[in-house]
């Protein structure tokens, strides 16, 4: 008779241990989610602040077109003059060739991204591994703190020294200094009023690209502080905790996904945020100096 007691007790406790173990898997996988998430967002913001750095730097692409029509103006600004070998030369001669940023500074973009790479692949076996997961997990919080301070640094660095679009500036100075040369008022006139209003739109595509690059740090900087509040608490969060605090990071991509975002706003929390890590007596021993320092240097 106490046979049967016994093996039902032993029943539940392997119940107990299996239902344990299957909750520390799923916690396993969904954190990997979110380290997943993290990774992309913040790859989606290297890209777009590589993106930028290169049209800031970059030598303008002049068209055929554009091409011809300053060669004809080279031409008539001879006047009586006459064309010599040495201005033919200069006329062949051309635009001077895009510049790309130099390979040291693509290296840099390079290894930033794979930075944000190498974290997510931390977690790739996590999921079969549960049982040992808590180590494992421990071990990359030093990783993600940094590098959602890293991210909060670049859009900062981003609102206070703007990348510009070189390659259309300088097309357009030229555009506007030989218009401005233009002897006929009326001439003159019609010439610079399509490119005063190049002006005006090259703001504001400015200012749209600065923005979006921006908001994309901070979306990862919102995801990498997720994940980092996952890892400092993972061994006392529920599968449920899991789950919540990473859909809660849905309600930030909702407010930068509306057509006015407070771009102030969104900088000064995230700083906010940023400046806690750094005096956190938790966080702020695992923060790497060197890693802070570079975000948002240009």
């Amino acid at each position: 008779m106490k046979i049967l007691p016994r093996f039902l007790c032993l029943l539940l406790m392997l119940g107990l241990v299996f239902s344990q173990a299957s909750c520390t898997k799923e916690k396993s996988e969904a954190l990997k989610v979110a380290a997943q998430t993290f990774s992309s967002d913040a790859n989606d913001a290297v890209k777009k602040v590589r993106e930028l750095f290169l049209a800031d730097v970059s030598s303008p692409e002049e068209s055929v077109s554009d091409q011809e029509a300053k060669v004809a103006a080279d031409i008539n600004s001879l006047g009586t003059g006459k064309l010599n070998a040495e201005l033919l030369s200069e006329m062949v001669k051309g635009p001077t060739p895009a510049n790309p940023a130099s390979d040291a500074v693509n290296k840099q973009f390079e290894l930033l991204g794979r930075a944000y790479g190498s974290f997510a692949s931390m977690y790739e076996s996590l999921p079969k591994g549960y049982l040992f997961a808590k180590d494992a997990v421990k071990n990359s919080e030093k990783y993600s703190i940094n590098l959602t301070v890293q991210l909060v640094n670049i859009a900062n660095g981003i609102k206070a020294h703007p990348f510009t679009f070189r390659g259309r500036r300088i097309l357009l100075i030229d555009k506007i200094n030989r218009a401005r040369q233009i002897t006929d008022q009326n001439q003159r006139d019609a010439t610079l009023a399509p490119l005063i209003e190049q002006v005006v739109q090259l703001r504001l595509d400015e200012k749209k690209a600065n923005d979006e690059a921006i908001l994309l740090c901070l979306k990862a900087a919102e995801s990498g502080k997720r994940i980092s509040e996952l890892i400092r608490d993972y061994d006392k969060l529920s599968l449920g905790d899991i789950l919540s605090l990473t859909s809660d990071a849905l309600g930030f991509v909702s407010q930068i996904s509306n057509n006015n975002p407070d771009i102030e706003g969104l900088l000064k929390k995230y700083t906010g945020i940023r400046d806690t890590i750094k005096n956190d007596p938790y966080w702020s021993p695992m923060l790497d100096k060197e890693i802070i320092g570079s975000g948002g240097n240009k």
